[in-house]
């Protein structure tokens, strides 16, 4: 988790700021190191601009992921900022946390829909994944940070700055995670200069740890 949101702070903290705009599961791989890289960012802008057409199926079947901002409307969904980011890792934090998908007691993307359009919020887990190697008493900050990440409110939710500080906090003790890049671009947003090392083959991501 400490390197998926290394690497959205990375993205924010360019000149301009790059914004993901899609952070679920399925665009995070692990490298040879079991290092967590990001990809697809901005990509669902640019099929916007080159067809205007974005269905659910082609959004990747993600919503349980997507800001409610960005859920209201299909032009509001390519409205993306750095908080709808923020909401996105918080859910993306919550099922790394749960091994649950967000929202999972609704099993259909519409009912996802209703859940936010009422302002909605996951609950909180009762029977998280056991990681025996997280810190005791972890749950309580953590919770209380996702709470604050998946703000209504864009404006209050925290920069992941800030949410890098706080999970430093939070999992106090531990060796600072590698500083290198974590953020990759595949194709036409390779031209930022953000690349896997030499020899190194992303695959793609079985299993995500609060810990990386």
């Amino acid at each position: 988790l400490r390197g998926v949101t290394q690497g959205v702070n990375y993205l924010h903290s360019l000149q301009p700021p790059v914004i993901h705009g899609d952070l679920h599961p399925g665009n995070v791989l692990l490298d040879a190191a079991d290092k967590p890289i990001l990809c697809d960012f901005g990509l669902s802008r640019i099929i916007h601009e080159v067809t205007r057409t974005r269905t659910l199926r082609q959004a990747g079947g993600y919503v349980r992921f997507l800001a409610p901002e960005l859920a209201r409307s299909p032009e509001d969904r390519f409205r993306t900022t750095w908080a709808s980011d923020i909401y996105s890792l918080s859910m993306l934090s919550l099922n790394m946390w749960t091994g649950n998908r967000p929202f999972y007691k609704h099993e259909l993307e519409w009912k996802v829909f209703a859940a936010l359009e009422k302002g909605e919020r996951p609950e909180k887990p009762t029977d998280p994944l056991i990681h025996t190697n997280l810190p005791q008493g972890f749950e309580i900050p953590f919770w209380k940070l996702l709470r604050e990440m998946w703000a209504e409110d864009m404006v209050i939710r925290p920069t992941s700055g800030v949410v890098m500080e706080r999970l430093d906090k939070i999992f106090a003790g531990e060796a600072p995670h590698d500083a290198g890049i974590v953020a990759t671009v595949y194709g036409q947003i390779a031209r930022l200069g953000v690349f896997l090392g030499a020899g190194q083959r992303p695959r793609p991501n079985l299993e995500l740890s609060l810990r990386a």
